[in-house]
Protein backbone atom coordinates (compact mmCIF):
# COMPACT_ATOMS: atom_id res chain seq x y z
CA UNK A 1 0.00 0.00 0.00
CA UNK A 2 1.16 3.70 -0.66
CA UNK A 3 0.94 5.31 2.54
CA UNK A 4 2.28 8.91 3.83
CA UNK A 5 1.54 10.94 6.55
CA UNK A 6 0.85 14.52 5.76
CA UNK A 7 2.35 17.01 8.51
CA UNK A 8 0.48 20.45 8.16
CA UNK A 9 3.36 22.94 9.86
CA UNK A 10 3.54 26.46 9.62
CA UNK A 11 6.84 27.98 8.73
CA UNK A 12 7.07 30.28 11.52
CA UNK A 13 6.25 27.61 14.32
CA UNK A 14 8.66 25.07 13.34
CA UNK A 15 8.90 23.39 16.76
CA UNK A 16 6.13 20.56 16.33
CA UNK A 17 7.42 19.61 13.18
CA UNK A 18 10.91 19.19 14.49
CA UNK A 19 9.32 17.04 17.74
CA UNK A 20 7.26 14.89 14.98
CA UNK A 21 10.24 14.17 13.44
CA UNK A 22 12.46 13.43 16.67
CA UNK A 23 9.33 11.38 17.66
CA UNK A 24 9.05 9.06 14.16
CA UNK A 25 12.86 8.63 14.25
CA UNK A 26 12.35 6.16 16.95
CA UNK A 27 9.88 4.04 14.73
CA UNK A 28 10.46 1.11 12.48
CA UNK A 29 11.75 2.35 9.30
CA UNK A 30 7.88 1.50 7.55
CA UNK A 31 6.60 3.93 9.88
CA UNK A 32 8.82 7.18 9.77
CA UNK A 33 9.94 7.14 6.17
CA UNK A 34 5.79 8.06 5.71
CA UNK A 35 6.57 11.66 7.23
CA UNK A 36 6.40 14.48 5.29
CA UNK A 37 5.62 18.56 5.88
CA UNK A 38 3.40 20.51 4.26
CA UNK A 39 3.79 23.99 4.83
CA UNK A 40 0.60 25.33 5.44
CA UNK A 41 -0.46 28.48 3.81
CA UNK A 42 -0.81 31.75 5.63
CA UNK A 43 -3.18 33.95 4.28
CA UNK A 44 -3.12 35.99 6.84
CA UNK A 45 -0.26 37.87 5.30
CA UNK A 46 -1.16 37.70 1.97
CA UNK A 47 -4.73 36.25 0.49
CA UNK A 48 -3.57 36.52 -2.67
CA UNK A 49 -1.76 33.22 -2.85
CA UNK A 50 -5.91 31.56 -3.08
CA UNK A 51 -5.31 33.55 -6.96
CA UNK A 52 -2.31 31.12 -7.53
CA UNK A 53 -4.79 27.90 -7.02
CA UNK A 54 -6.73 28.95 -9.92
CA UNK A 55 -9.68 29.37 -6.87
CA UNK A 56 -11.64 31.92 -4.84
CA UNK A 57 -13.22 32.48 -1.48
CA UNK A 58 -17.15 32.04 -2.40
CA UNK A 59 -18.62 31.12 1.29
CA UNK A 60 -22.09 29.70 0.99
CA UNK A 61 -24.71 31.11 3.07
CA UNK A 62 -24.01 33.80 5.60
CA UNK A 63 -22.59 31.83 8.35
CA UNK A 64 -19.92 30.68 6.81
CA UNK A 65 -19.67 34.49 5.21
CA UNK A 66 -18.97 35.59 9.37
CA UNK A 67 -17.03 32.95 9.66
CA UNK A 68 -14.22 33.62 6.94
CA UNK A 69 -15.07 37.11 7.45
CA UNK A 70 -14.00 36.93 11.57
CA UNK A 71 -10.62 34.70 10.25
CA UNK A 72 -8.39 36.10 7.57
CA UNK A 73 -6.26 32.30 8.42
CA UNK A 74 -9.58 30.08 7.28
CA UNK A 75 -9.08 30.04 3.69
CA UNK A 76 -4.74 28.95 4.36
CA UNK A 77 -6.80 26.79 6.25
CA UNK A 78 -8.72 25.01 3.73
CA UNK A 79 -5.61 25.41 1.11
CA UNK A 80 -3.38 23.49 3.20
CA UNK A 81 -5.43 20.79 3.32
CA UNK A 82 -6.54 20.96 -0.17
CA UNK A 83 -2.62 20.80 -0.81
CA UNK A 84 -2.60 17.65 0.97
CA UNK A 85 -5.68 16.10 -1.38
CA UNK A 86 -3.82 17.21 -4.44
CA UNK A 87 -0.32 15.43 -3.25
CA UNK A 88 -2.25 12.31 -2.88
CA UNK A 89 -3.54 12.48 -6.15
CA UNK A 90 -0.30 13.75 -7.55
CA UNK A 91 1.25 10.75 -6.03
CA UNK A 92 -0.87 8.39 -6.54
CA UNK A 93 -0.84 7.07 -3.13
CA UNK A 94 -3.56 4.22 -2.07
CA UNK A 95 -3.78 6.70 1.34
CA UNK A 96 -2.74 9.18 3.63
CA UNK A 97 -2.82 10.51 6.93
CA UNK A 98 -3.74 13.84 7.35
CA UNK A 99 -2.55 16.08 10.48
CA UNK A 100 -2.57 19.61 11.38
CA UNK A 101 0.56 20.66 13.80
CA UNK A 102 -1.57 21.44 17.22
CA UNK A 103 -2.46 17.37 17.34
CA UNK A 104 -1.10 15.93 20.48
CA UNK A 105 2.15 14.18 18.89
CA UNK A 106 2.12 11.23 21.18
CA UNK A 107 -1.79 9.91 20.35
CA UNK A 108 -0.39 9.81 16.86
CA UNK A 109 2.23 7.40 17.30
CA UNK A 110 0.71 5.80 19.56
CA UNK A 111 -1.80 5.25 16.40
CA UNK A 112 0.53 4.05 14.27
CA UNK A 113 2.54 1.50 16.14
CA UNK A 114 -1.12 -0.55 16.77
CA UNK A 115 -0.14 -1.43 13.21
CA UNK A 116 -4.00 0.10 12.40
CA UNK A 117 -5.99 -2.02 9.07
CA UNK A 118 -7.41 0.44 6.84
CA UNK A 119 -10.47 -0.70 5.38
CA UNK A 120 -9.80 -0.30 2.15
CA UNK A 121 -13.81 0.10 1.06
CA UNK A 122 -13.26 3.30 2.69
CA UNK A 123 -13.27 7.07 1.79
CA UNK A 124 -12.24 8.94 4.98
CA UNK A 125 -11.68 7.51 8.45
CA UNK A 126 -11.63 10.98 10.83
CA UNK A 127 -9.47 10.56 14.04
CA UNK A 128 -9.75 13.73 15.83
CA UNK A 129 -11.14 13.43 19.00
CA UNK A 130 -13.79 16.59 18.03
CA UNK A 131 -15.32 14.83 14.70
CA UNK A 132 -16.70 17.36 12.78
CA UNK A 133 -15.44 20.41 15.12
CA UNK A 134 -11.98 20.16 13.65
CA UNK A 135 -10.20 18.32 10.52
CA UNK A 136 -7.13 17.85 12.61
CA UNK A 137 -6.62 14.39 11.86
CA UNK A 138 -7.84 12.11 9.71
CA UNK A 139 -6.99 9.65 6.58
CA UNK A 140 -8.10 9.88 3.29
CA UNK A 141 -7.89 7.66 -0.15
CA UNK A 142 -7.17 8.15 -3.21
CA UNK A 143 -10.79 8.56 -4.14
CA UNK A 144 -11.90 10.56 -1.44
CA UNK A 145 -9.61 12.86 -2.45
CA UNK A 146 -10.62 13.00 -5.83
CA UNK A 147 -14.44 13.30 -4.68
CA UNK A 148 -13.08 16.34 -2.42
CA UNK A 149 -11.36 17.99 -5.52
CA UNK A 150 -14.15 17.54 -7.61
CA UNK A 151 -16.93 19.18 -5.05
CA UNK A 152 -14.30 22.07 -5.18
CA UNK A 153 -14.58 22.82 -8.79
CA UNK A 154 -18.01 22.54 -8.95
CA UNK A 155 -19.77 22.52 -5.64
CA UNK A 156 -23.43 22.21 -6.99
CA UNK A 157 -23.63 18.37 -5.40
CA UNK A 158 -24.10 19.74 -2.34
CA UNK A 159 -27.45 22.07 -2.97
CA UNK A 160 -29.61 19.93 -0.40
CA UNK A 161 -26.40 20.69 2.65
CA UNK A 162 -27.74 23.24 4.96
CA UNK A 163 -24.96 25.56 6.28
CA UNK A 164 -26.34 25.90 10.07
CA UNK A 165 -27.73 22.43 9.58
CA UNK A 166 -24.59 21.14 11.78
CA UNK A 167 -25.46 23.24 14.86
CA UNK A 168 -27.43 20.96 17.02
CA UNK A 169 -29.18 24.31 19.16
CA UNK A 170 -28.84 27.73 17.24
CA UNK A 171 -29.46 30.38 19.04
CA UNK A 172 -32.43 32.73 18.45
CA UNK A 173 -30.06 35.20 17.01
CA UNK A 174 -29.27 33.00 14.98
CA UNK A 175 -32.09 31.73 14.00
CA UNK A 176 -33.26 35.61 13.33
CA UNK A 177 -30.36 36.17 11.27
CA UNK A 178 -31.00 33.02 8.89
CA UNK A 179 -34.84 34.16 8.18
CA UNK A 180 -33.75 37.26 7.25
CA UNK A 181 -30.93 35.86 4.71
CA UNK A 182 -32.35 32.62 3.76
CA UNK A 183 -30.52 32.82 -0.08
CA UNK A 184 -27.62 30.92 -0.47
CA UNK A 185 -26.49 28.94 -3.56
CA UNK A 186 -23.97 25.96 -3.92
CA UNK A 187 -23.36 26.46 -7.61
CA UNK A 188 -19.97 27.36 -7.13
CA UNK A 189 -17.09 26.78 -9.21
CA UNK A 190 -13.59 26.79 -8.01
CA UNK A 191 -14.42 27.80 -4.92
CA UNK A 192 -13.45 28.06 -1.31
CA UNK A 193 -17.56 27.54 -0.09
CA UNK A 194 -17.55 26.43 3.39
CA UNK A 195 -14.41 26.13 6.33
CA UNK A 196 -12.48 23.39 5.80
CA UNK A 197 -13.93 20.74 8.48
CA UNK A 198 -17.70 22.06 7.65
CA UNK A 199 -16.86 21.21 3.47
CA UNK A 200 -15.43 17.76 4.08
CA UNK A 201 -18.29 16.73 6.90
CA UNK A 202 -20.65 17.79 3.90
CA UNK A 203 -19.21 15.76 1.36
CA UNK A 204 -18.59 12.99 3.25
CA UNK A 205 -22.43 12.88 4.38
CA UNK A 206 -23.07 13.54 0.32
CA UNK A 207 -20.95 11.06 -0.97
CA UNK A 208 -18.25 9.38 1.20
CA UNK A 209 -17.73 5.73 3.05
CA UNK A 210 -16.71 7.18 6.07
CA UNK A 211 -16.30 6.51 10.04
CA UNK A 212 -15.19 8.05 13.28
CA UNK A 213 -12.55 6.21 15.43
CA UNK A 214 -11.85 9.53 17.59
CA UNK A 215 -8.01 8.73 18.78
CA UNK A 216 -6.13 11.72 18.46
CA UNK A 217 -6.31 14.99 20.70
CA UNK A 218 -5.49 18.63 20.16
CA UNK A 219 -2.47 20.20 22.32
CA UNK A 220 -3.47 22.55 25.22
CA UNK A 221 -2.08 25.80 23.36
CA UNK A 222 -3.98 25.46 19.97
CA UNK A 223 -6.84 27.20 21.07
CA UNK A 224 -4.44 30.03 21.97
CA UNK A 225 -2.74 29.88 19.05
CA UNK A 226 -5.55 29.76 16.57
CA UNK A 227 -6.37 32.68 14.37
CA UNK A 228 -9.65 31.81 14.04
CA UNK A 229 -11.41 34.07 16.58
CA UNK A 230 -9.22 36.46 19.66
CA UNK A 231 -9.49 37.43 22.92
CA UNK A 232 -11.81 40.52 21.52
CA UNK A 233 -13.86 38.57 19.31
CA UNK A 234 -16.48 35.90 20.24
CA UNK A 235 -17.43 33.39 17.30
CA UNK A 236 -19.98 34.58 15.49
CA UNK A 237 -22.48 31.55 17.10
CA UNK A 238 -22.10 33.28 20.22
CA UNK A 239 -22.77 36.45 19.66
CA UNK A 240 -26.25 38.00 20.08
CA UNK A 241 -28.36 39.64 17.39
CA UNK A 242 -27.17 43.44 17.09
CA UNK A 243 -23.02 42.20 17.76
CA UNK A 244 -24.05 39.71 14.51
CA UNK A 245 -25.81 42.81 12.50
CA UNK A 246 -23.03 45.08 13.42
CA UNK A 247 -20.68 42.37 12.11
CA UNK A 248 -22.28 41.82 8.91
CA UNK A 249 -22.16 45.79 8.09
CA UNK A 250 -18.33 46.21 9.62
CA UNK A 251 -15.51 46.65 6.33
CA UNK A 252 -14.78 43.13 7.67
CA UNK A 253 -17.80 41.40 6.25
CA UNK A 254 -16.44 39.73 3.28
CA UNK A 255 -13.20 41.54 2.83
CA UNK A 256 -11.97 39.56 0.43
CA UNK A 257 -14.27 41.18 -2.04
CA UNK A 258 -13.64 44.78 -0.94
CA UNK A 259 -11.56 46.96 -3.89
CA UNK A 260 -9.32 48.88 -1.72
CA UNK A 261 -8.23 52.26 -2.66
CA UNK A 262 -4.79 53.95 -1.59
CA UNK A 263 -3.15 57.56 -1.41
CA UNK A 264 0.56 57.61 -2.21
CA UNK A 265 1.83 60.58 -0.36
CA UNK A 266 5.08 62.20 -0.70
CA UNK A 267 5.74 64.68 1.73
CA UNK A 268 8.59 67.24 0.53
CA UNK A 269 10.58 70.49 1.63
CA UNK A 270 12.98 72.07 -0.79
CA UNK A 271 13.56 68.44 -2.62
CA UNK A 272 12.58 69.35 -6.14
CA UNK A 273 15.17 67.30 -8.15
CA UNK A 274 14.70 63.81 -6.40
CA UNK A 275 11.02 64.49 -6.16
CA UNK A 276 11.09 64.98 -9.72
CA UNK A 277 12.01 61.09 -9.88
CA UNK A 278 9.99 60.06 -7.37
CA UNK A 279 6.74 61.49 -9.02
CA UNK A 280 7.65 59.73 -12.13
CA UNK A 281 8.34 56.13 -10.60
CA UNK A 282 5.04 57.25 -7.91
CA UNK A 283 2.80 57.64 -11.49
CA UNK A 284 3.99 54.27 -13.31
CA UNK A 285 2.37 51.65 -11.89
CA UNK A 286 0.58 48.62 -12.73
CA UNK A 287 -2.36 49.98 -10.59
CA UNK A 288 -5.25 51.48 -12.47
CA UNK A 289 -5.14 54.89 -11.91
CA UNK A 290 -8.45 54.96 -10.52
CA UNK A 291 -7.28 52.62 -7.74
CA UNK A 292 -4.63 55.46 -6.18
CA UNK A 293 -4.39 58.87 -6.07
CA UNK A 294 -1.13 60.47 -5.34
CA UNK A 295 -0.62 63.45 -2.64
CA UNK A 296 2.41 65.79 -2.95
CA UNK A 297 2.42 68.29 0.49
CA UNK A 298 5.18 70.77 0.12
CA UNK A 299 5.84 72.35 3.30
CA UNK A 300 8.47 74.81 1.47
CA UNK A 301 8.10 78.43 2.46
CA UNK A 302 7.38 80.96 -0.51
CA UNK A 303 10.74 82.20 -0.30
CA UNK A 304 12.65 79.23 -0.45
CA UNK A 305 10.55 77.99 -3.41
CA UNK A 306 11.43 81.36 -5.02
CA UNK A 307 15.39 80.47 -4.63
CA UNK A 308 14.13 76.99 -6.87
CA UNK A 309 11.89 77.76 -9.17
CA UNK A 310 13.06 76.73 -12.08
CA UNK A 311 13.28 73.05 -9.96
CA UNK A 312 10.01 73.73 -8.45
CA UNK A 313 8.12 74.91 -11.68
CA UNK A 314 9.34 71.54 -13.41
CA UNK A 315 7.72 68.81 -10.75
CA UNK A 316 4.70 71.31 -10.40
CA UNK A 317 3.93 70.94 -14.36
CA UNK A 318 4.53 67.19 -13.95
CA UNK A 319 1.70 67.04 -11.70
CA UNK A 320 -0.23 68.67 -13.73
CA UNK A 321 0.20 65.90 -16.20
CA UNK A 322 -0.99 63.07 -14.00
CA UNK A 323 -4.40 62.77 -13.89
CA UNK A 324 -4.94 61.50 -10.05
CA UNK A 325 -2.00 63.98 -8.54
CA UNK A 326 -2.77 66.53 -5.91
CA UNK A 327 0.13 68.89 -5.48
CA UNK A 328 -0.29 70.63 -2.07
CA UNK A 329 1.22 73.62 -0.82
CA UNK A 330 0.93 73.93 2.72
CA UNK A 331 3.04 75.24 5.77
CA UNK A 332 3.11 72.09 8.15
CA UNK A 333 5.11 71.50 11.55
CA UNK A 334 7.82 69.25 10.02
CA UNK A 335 7.38 65.82 9.09
CA UNK A 336 5.10 64.78 11.02
CA UNK A 337 2.80 68.03 10.36
CA UNK A 338 3.00 67.15 6.85
CA UNK A 339 2.12 63.16 6.70
CA UNK A 340 -0.52 64.52 9.36
CA UNK A 341 -1.75 67.35 6.92
CA UNK A 342 -1.50 64.37 4.19
CA UNK A 343 -4.26 62.07 6.58
CA UNK A 344 -6.65 65.16 6.30
CA UNK A 345 -6.30 65.45 2.71
CA UNK A 346 -6.67 61.14 2.24
CA UNK A 347 -10.27 59.57 1.66
CA UNK A 348 -8.77 56.40 0.44
CA UNK A 349 -9.08 53.15 2.41
CA UNK A 350 -5.29 52.90 2.72
CA UNK A 351 -2.54 55.80 3.13
CA UNK A 352 1.17 54.83 1.97
CA UNK A 353 4.00 57.06 2.59
CA UNK A 354 6.70 57.14 0.75
CA UNK A 355 10.25 59.42 1.23
CA UNK A 356 10.68 62.55 -1.56
CA UNK A 357 14.28 60.45 -2.67
CA UNK A 358 12.96 57.16 -3.01
CA UNK A 359 11.97 55.53 -6.42
CA UNK A 360 9.17 53.25 -6.25
CA UNK A 361 8.70 49.43 -7.72
CA UNK A 362 6.22 49.84 -10.67
CA UNK A 363 4.09 47.00 -8.45
CA UNK A 364 4.28 48.72 -5.24
CA UNK A 365 0.60 49.83 -4.69
CA UNK A 366 -0.64 46.44 -6.42
CA UNK A 367 1.20 44.39 -3.97
CA UNK A 368 0.40 46.88 -1.08
CA UNK A 369 -3.09 46.43 -1.61
CA UNK A 370 -2.70 42.93 -1.14
CA UNK A 371 -1.16 43.00 2.22
CA UNK A 372 -4.89 44.65 3.40
CA UNK A 373 -6.96 42.02 2.44
CA UNK A 374 -6.55 40.36 6.03
CA UNK A 375 -8.81 43.15 7.94
CA UNK A 376 -6.69 42.54 11.04
CA UNK A 377 -4.26 44.36 9.35
CA UNK A 378 -3.44 47.81 10.30
CA UNK A 379 -0.38 48.59 9.22
CA UNK A 380 2.70 47.12 7.06
CA UNK A 381 6.48 48.55 6.11
CA UNK A 382 8.38 47.30 3.14
CA UNK A 383 11.44 47.15 1.96
CA UNK A 384 13.82 49.51 1.26
CA UNK A 385 17.14 49.46 -0.06
CA UNK A 386 20.06 51.71 -0.88
CA UNK A 387 20.12 53.72 -4.44
CA UNK A 388 24.09 54.65 -4.86
CA UNK A 389 23.43 56.54 -8.29
CA UNK A 390 24.61 59.89 -7.08
CA UNK A 391 26.81 58.70 -4.12
CA UNK A 392 29.60 56.11 -4.00
CA UNK A 393 29.08 53.62 -0.51
CA UNK A 394 32.13 54.89 2.17
CA UNK A 395 34.48 51.36 3.04
CA UNK A 396 33.46 51.72 6.73
CA UNK A 397 29.98 52.23 6.00
CA UNK A 398 28.84 48.45 7.27
CA UNK A 399 25.63 46.96 6.64
CA UNK A 400 24.39 47.00 9.57
CA UNK A 401 24.61 50.93 9.55
CA UNK A 402 22.33 51.46 7.00
CA UNK A 403 19.24 51.62 8.79
CA UNK A 404 20.70 55.03 10.16
CA UNK A 405 19.93 55.84 6.36
CA UNK A 406 16.51 54.74 6.80
CA UNK A 407 17.08 51.11 4.91
CA UNK A 408 14.92 48.47 5.39
CA UNK A 409 15.32 44.59 4.26
CA UNK A 410 14.78 42.18 6.90
CA UNK A 411 13.39 38.91 5.82
CA UNK A 412 12.49 37.24 2.74
CA UNK A 413 8.85 36.62 3.56
CA UNK A 414 6.16 38.34 4.70
CA UNK A 415 6.17 38.38 8.47
CA UNK A 416 4.24 39.58 11.19
CA UNK A 417 6.68 42.09 13.89
CA UNK A 418 4.80 40.33 16.96
CA UNK A 419 6.09 36.54 15.41
CA UNK A 420 9.69 37.34 14.28
CA UNK A 421 12.44 36.20 16.60
CA UNK A 422 14.97 39.09 16.03
CA UNK A 423 14.42 43.08 16.48
CA UNK A 424 12.54 44.66 13.04
CA UNK A 425 10.85 47.44 12.83
CA UNK A 426 9.12 49.44 9.45
CA UNK A 427 10.46 52.71 8.20
CA UNK A 428 8.71 55.77 7.62
CA UNK A 429 9.88 56.07 3.87
CA UNK A 430 8.09 52.82 2.48
CA UNK A 431 5.23 52.96 5.29
CA UNK A 432 1.69 52.27 4.66
CA UNK A 433 -1.37 52.38 7.58
CA UNK A 434 -5.45 51.73 7.66
CA UNK A 435 -6.58 55.33 7.03
CA UNK A 436 -9.26 54.30 10.18
CA UNK A 437 -6.40 52.93 11.67
CA UNK A 438 -3.97 55.97 11.82
CA UNK A 439 -7.00 58.32 12.00
CA UNK A 440 -8.36 56.25 15.73
CA UNK A 441 -4.53 57.21 17.07
CA UNK A 442 -4.51 60.83 16.18
CA UNK A 443 -1.87 60.57 13.44
CA UNK A 444 1.88 61.23 13.91
CA UNK A 445 2.96 62.84 17.02
CA UNK A 446 4.47 66.58 16.06
CA UNK A 447 7.26 66.42 18.53
CA UNK A 448 9.18 63.78 16.87
CA UNK A 449 10.05 64.01 13.10
CA UNK A 450 12.39 66.06 10.80
CA UNK A 451 11.92 69.76 11.10
CA UNK A 452 12.37 71.31 7.41
CA UNK A 453 15.24 73.90 7.48
CA UNK A 454 17.04 72.58 10.98
CA UNK A 455 19.55 70.24 12.06
CA UNK A 456 17.33 68.18 13.75
CA UNK A 457 17.11 64.44 13.29
CA UNK A 458 14.71 63.75 15.53
CA UNK A 459 12.79 60.01 14.30
CA UNK A 460 11.04 57.68 15.78
CA UNK A 461 7.02 59.18 14.88
CA UNK A 462 6.61 56.24 12.67
CA UNK A 463 8.00 53.90 14.79
CA UNK A 464 5.62 55.47 17.80
CA UNK A 465 2.43 55.25 15.46
CA UNK A 466 3.09 51.51 14.10
CA UNK A 467 3.08 50.71 18.41
CA UNK A 468 -0.02 52.75 18.94
CA UNK A 469 -1.49 50.69 15.74
CA UNK A 470 -0.59 47.38 17.23
CA UNK A 471 -2.59 48.15 20.02
CA UNK A 472 -5.56 47.08 17.75
CA UNK A 473 -4.79 45.93 14.70
CA UNK A 474 -1.33 43.56 13.39
CA UNK A 475 1.58 44.84 12.01
CA UNK A 476 3.37 43.42 8.91
CA UNK A 477 6.73 43.63 7.14
CA UNK A 478 7.01 42.48 3.24
CA UNK A 479 9.49 42.17 1.40
CA UNK A 480 7.13 42.36 -1.91
CA UNK A 481 6.85 46.36 -2.08
CA UNK A 482 10.19 47.90 -2.62
CA UNK A 483 11.21 51.37 -2.95
CA UNK A 484 15.12 52.21 -4.13
CA UNK A 485 15.59 55.19 -1.34
CA UNK A 486 18.48 57.68 -3.27
CA UNK A 487 21.17 58.04 -0.95
CA UNK A 488 22.46 61.83 -0.17
CA UNK A 489 26.51 62.21 -0.62
CA UNK A 490 25.82 65.00 2.44
CA UNK A 491 25.14 62.29 4.49
CA UNK A 492 28.33 59.88 4.24
CA UNK A 493 30.50 61.27 6.40
CA UNK A 494 31.37 59.70 9.53
CA UNK A 495 30.37 62.86 11.47
CA UNK A 496 26.36 62.64 9.99
CA UNK A 497 26.39 59.52 11.67
CA UNK A 498 27.46 60.52 15.01
CA UNK A 499 24.90 63.21 14.95
CA UNK A 500 22.31 60.72 13.53
CA UNK A 501 22.93 58.09 16.52
CA UNK A 502 22.97 60.80 19.39
CA UNK A 503 19.69 62.35 17.41
CA UNK A 504 18.58 58.53 17.87
CA UNK A 505 18.93 58.17 21.49
CA UNK A 506 16.79 61.47 22.17
CA UNK A 507 13.84 60.17 19.91
CA UNK A 508 14.41 56.90 22.23
CA UNK A 509 13.96 59.08 25.24
CA UNK A 510 10.68 61.01 24.14
CA UNK A 511 9.20 57.90 22.69
CA UNK A 512 9.87 55.68 26.14
CA UNK A 513 12.23 53.53 24.29
CA UNK A 514 14.85 53.06 27.39
CA UNK A 515 16.25 49.40 25.71
CA UNK A 516 19.04 50.25 27.28
CA UNK A 517 18.30 50.65 30.48
CA UNK A 518 19.60 48.11 32.90
CA UNK A 519 21.70 46.56 30.76
CA UNK A 520 25.16 45.29 32.20
CA UNK A 521 28.56 45.99 31.36
CA UNK A 522 28.09 48.90 29.64
CA UNK A 523 30.46 51.09 31.52
CA UNK A 524 33.00 48.70 30.71
CA UNK A 525 32.41 48.84 27.04
CA UNK A 526 32.74 52.62 27.45
CA UNK A 527 36.05 52.74 29.55
CA UNK A 528 38.23 50.40 27.38
CA UNK A 529 36.79 51.92 23.86
CA UNK A 530 37.07 56.01 24.55
CA UNK A 531 39.84 56.28 22.23
CA UNK A 532 37.03 55.24 18.99
CA UNK A 533 35.77 58.78 19.58
CA UNK A 534 38.76 60.62 19.00
CA UNK A 535 40.13 59.26 15.96
CA UNK A 536 38.51 58.97 12.22
CA UNK A 537 37.62 55.34 12.07
CA UNK A 538 39.54 53.20 9.08
CA UNK A 539 36.67 50.22 8.02
CA UNK A 540 33.58 48.77 9.19
CA UNK A 541 34.28 47.34 12.70
CA UNK A 542 36.04 50.60 14.19
CA UNK A 543 33.30 52.78 12.79
CA UNK A 544 30.54 49.85 13.61
CA UNK A 545 32.66 50.30 17.44
CA UNK A 546 32.67 54.11 17.76
CA UNK A 547 28.41 54.39 16.85
CA UNK A 548 27.97 52.30 19.40
CA UNK A 549 30.06 54.28 22.06
CA UNK A 550 27.84 57.54 21.01
CA UNK A 551 24.65 55.35 21.50
CA UNK A 552 25.80 54.45 24.64
CA UNK A 553 27.21 57.79 25.87
CA UNK A 554 23.90 59.73 24.29
CA UNK A 555 21.50 57.33 26.21
CA UNK A 556 23.55 57.94 29.54
CA UNK A 557 23.55 61.74 29.50
CA UNK A 558 19.93 61.96 28.63
CA UNK A 559 19.89 59.79 31.86
CA UNK A 560 21.61 61.91 33.56
CA UNK A 561 24.15 59.46 34.48
CA UNK A 562 27.14 60.67 33.24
Amino acid sequence: MNFKVFFINLENNPQPWLKAQNLFSLLPDEIKNCLERIDAIDTRKDLSVVDNFGLKIDPVGIFYKLYFSQSAGAAGCFLSHYSAWKKIIDEDLDFALIVEDDIVISDLVNYLMTNPDIDESLDFIHLGAREWDGLEAYILSKTGSSKLISFVEDASALKDCDSLGFMKNPSNALNKIKAENPDFSWNKQNSITAPADRFVMHVAETCFNYKFFPCIDLCHLSEKQSSIYNEDSKPYYLKEYMPLMKDINSPSFEYWNKDLTTSLCICTYNNYDLLYKCLLSAANQSAPSDEYEIIILDNTPTEIIAESKKEYDKIHNLSKTIKNCRYINMLTDGLSGARNACIEESKSDLIYFVDDDAIVDSDLIRNMVKKFKNPSIGVVGGKIIPDWQIAERPEWLSDDQLGQLSMADFSERDVFLHEYDKPIWLVGANICFRLQAIKEIGGFGTHLGRKGGTSTLLSGEEGLAVEQVRKKYSALYTPDCVVNHIVDPSRLNQSWFVKRVAWQAVSNALTGDLWMKGAKGIEEILKDNMHCLFTESKNQSEFDLKLKIISIMSFLLLEGEI
